[in-house]
C-alpha cells in the first residue's frame, strides 16, 4: 500500500507544471503576436501611387524642356532644374512628367514637395510618409524628415520621382551660408543639418527642383548641366494653349495681340482664358486684350477676378508683371 502511494505520488511529480512554464507560454504569445504584426505591416503596407496635389492638365503642350527633363532622369540618382519666373509654367512641366511616369511606370512613386517654406516642406514629406505606410509614419514623435530620408534611402523601397517646388527662398535651404563669418558663428547649431540634405541622391530616383534662382538650382542639383533655363513659350505654342483653354479657335490677329500682352506666359494665358470663358459671349479675345491694355490696374484687377482656379491663391503672390497677373 505504502509502495503504491508513492508510485500515484512519483506521477504526480512528473505530471507537475514547471515553474516558468506560464512565463515561457507568455513570452512565446508575446513574440507570436510581434512577429504577426510586423508580417501584417509588411503586407499592409500600399501600393505605388502619387502625392502630386494637381490633376493632369488635358490641355497641356508639350515644350523641348519636359523632354530634355526625360532625358536626364533617365540615368539613375540623378536630378533636373527647372529655372524661370513665377507662371512660366515649370510646375506644368513636371506635372506632366509625374504622370507620364506613373503611366510608363506603375510601380513607381511620384512625390511632391512645396518648398516654399520650411513647413510646407514638412507638410510634404508627412504626405509621403502617410502614403508609403513607412514605419513610424503615424508616431506624433517621430522625426518626419529622417523617416522620410531613410524610406528614399532604401533600395527595397522601389523607384520614385520627387518633385521640389518652388525652391526659391536660400534661407530655407542653405541657412547661414550666405551670411557673414560672425552670423555663423553666433548660430553654430543652426546650419548643423540642412533641409537640403534630407533630400538623398540615390539610385533609387530623381529629383526635380523648380526655381526663380539659377544658383539655388545648382545647389540642389550640383550640376549646371542639370539646370535647364525656362522661358514664356513660343508664338505658336502659346496660341495652341489658348485655343485649348478657349475651347474654340479665335481670331488670329486678336488672339496674337493678346497673348503678346500676356508676354506668352503659360499661367498668365490659362488666366485670361478661364476670364473669357466665364463671361462669354459678353467677353471676347479683343474685349479681353482691351482691358488688359487698358491700364495696369485694369489689367491687374481682371486676372484676379478669375475665381476657381487650382492654382490662382499661389500665382496672385508671385512678383509678376501686372500686365497678366
Amino acid at each position: 500500500m505504502a509502495d503504491a502511494s508513492a508510485a500515484s505520488h512519483d506521477t504526480y511529480r512528473n505530471d507537475t507544471v514547471p515553474a516558468n512554464f506560464f512565463q515561457q507560454c507568455t513570452g512565446n504569445v508575446g513574440r507570436n503576436i510581434n512577429n504577426i504584426t510586423v508580417l501584417h505591416d509588411r503586407c499592409s503596407k500600399p501600393p505605388p501611387s502619387s502625392t502630386v496635389p494637381f490633376r493632369r492638365d488635358d490641355h497641356f503642350v508639350t515644350r523641348d524642356s519636359l523632354e530634355k527633363t526625360q532625358r536626364i532622369c533617365a540615368i539613375p540618382a540623378d536630378c533636373a532644374a527647372l529655372v524661370g519666373l513665377g507662371g512660366v509654367g515649370k510646375s506644368q512641366i513636371f506635372i506632366e512628367y509625374t504622370y507620364g511616369v506613373r503611366n510608363l511606370s506603375p510601380t513607381k512613386w511620384a512625390f511632391w514637395v512645396h518648398a516654399g517654406t520650411q513647413a510646407r516642406f514638412e507638410e510634404g514629406s508627412r504626405r509621403i510618409a502617410t502614403a508609403t505606410k513607412m514605419d513610424g509614419w503615424n508616431n506624433p514623435k517621430a522625426d518626419m524628415l529622417r523617416l522620410v530620408r531613410s524610406w528614399l534611402w532604401e533600395e527595397s523601397n522601389g523607384q520614385w520621382v520627387i518633385v521640389v517646388d518652388n525652391t526659391d527662398d536660400s534661407e530655407i535651404f542653405f541657412p547661414l551660408l550666405d551670411r557673414s563669418p560672425a552670423s555663423r558663428a553666433s548660430n553654430p547649431g543652426q546650419a548643423a543639418e540642412l533641409l537640403s540634405d534630407f533630400l538623398p541622391q540615390s539610385s533609387n530616383g530623381s529629383i526635380l527642383v523648380t526655381s526663380w534662382s539659377q544658383d539655388m538650382a545648382f545647389r540642389l542639383t550640383d550640376s549646371y548641366a542639370s539646370v535647364l533655363g525656362f522661358k514664356q513659350m513660343d508664338e505658336g505654342d502659346a496660341l495652341v494653349l489658348l485655343q485649348k483653354k478657349l475651347g474654340f479657335h479665335a481670331d488670329r490677329k486678336n488672339a496674337t495681340d493678346l497673348l503678346q500682352a500676356l508676354d506668352r506666359m503659360p499661367l498668365a494665358i490659362t488666366l485670361a482664358a478661364a476670364y473669357i470663358a466665364q463671361r462669354a459671349p459678353c467677353m471676347t479675345v479683343s474685349r479681353c486684350l482691351y482691358e488688359i491694355c487698358r491700364s495696369d490696374d485694369a489689367g491687374a484687377r481682371l486676372l484676379k477676378n478669375v475665381v476657381g482656379h487650382s492654382r490662382s491663391q499661389t500665382i496672385l503672390h508671385l512678383p509678376l508683371p501686372e500686365s497678366y497677373l
